[in-house]
């Protein structure tokens, strides 16, 4: 029987590196400007719980800011290879206030579905516009409204705000969450740390969520970010390193249709 051993600590990147999960991050270029124009993507990674198997690259995140004065233009593409090679896409254009947790004030999604075969699958689509006053968010998904009131952002505007805080401890920032900027996930507090083997974290709590904790460089640049078992990881081959996965899964799931059943 094959050795497990439990990881038994949470997701940071020294663990990581001992796992051998982790070489490294990429260089931060010198003029990298957290409130300037650039794009972040993240390799996504999941953890099963043991050091020997059962961590896998899930997908990537890419992320791209463009200031818009007041505003910024925050773009999301984000792609989850599932078992077989079943694709979970997701596309957003977010436009953001620069407040500490980067609060959305309209914003667009959609999320399409692939199967294993290739062919869409329609019938899972969602498309969703929201928009804010700052008080009463008001979202339309698949032509179904609804309304929540309070100060919300999305899990994907925290990316970029963290870039943008202070590297010293002040008042909590508190938020409800809008986690794939459609469930609503209340009372959220977002709090610097420290150093962390050379690291700056953040650290957010909150209704309905795991923990997340954010590692950024002495640039300001959000490096990596952990959340239960999942953990997105800046690289520079995550897009490449997907698409591995995701012919990987296309084998698997040839082999299964052509195995006697």
């Amino acid at each position: 029987m094959a050795q497990t051993t439990v990881v038994g600590y949470p997701l940071t990147p020294d663990l990581l590196k001992e796992l051998d999960l982790l070489q490294g991050f990429p260089p931060t270029p010198n003029d990298f400007d957290p409130e300037g124009t650039w794009t972040n993507t993240y390799r996504i990674m999941t953890c099963h719980g043991y050091r020997e198997s059962g961590n896998d690259d899930r997908g990537y995140l890419k992320l791209t800011r463009t200031p818009t004065g007041e505003t910024f233009q925050l773009t999301v593409d984000q792609k989850i290879v599932n078992r077989e090679a079943a694709l979970h896409l997701y596309h957003a254009e977010i436009t953001c206030l620069n407040t500490p947790c980067a609060s959305p004030t309209a914003w667009t999604l959609s999320c399409r579905f692939v199967g294993p075969d290739g062919r869409p699958r329609t019938e899972l689509d969602l498309d969703e516009t929201g928009q804010t006053d700052g008080d009463t968010v008001q979202i339309l998904t698949n032509g179904i409204e609804r309304t929540c009131e309070g100060q919300i952002t999305g899990d994907w505007c925290l990316f970029e705000a963290v870039q943008r805080l202070p590297f010293k401890p002040t008042d909590p920032i508190v938020f409800d969450l809008l986690e794939g900027l459609s469930t609503l996930k209340p009372d959220h507090r977002l709090s610097y740390r420290g150093l962390d083997a050379g690291l700056h974290q953040f650290y957010q709590i909150g209704h309905g969520v795991f923990p997340y904790e954010y590692w950024l460089d002495e640039g300001h640049r959000l490096l990596m970010v952990a959340t239960g078992a999942r953990t997105y990881i800046l690289d520079e081959d995550a897009e490449s390193r997907t698409a591995v996965e995701e012919e990987s899964g296309k084998s698997k799931y040839a082999q299964l249709k052509q195995s006697p059943q």
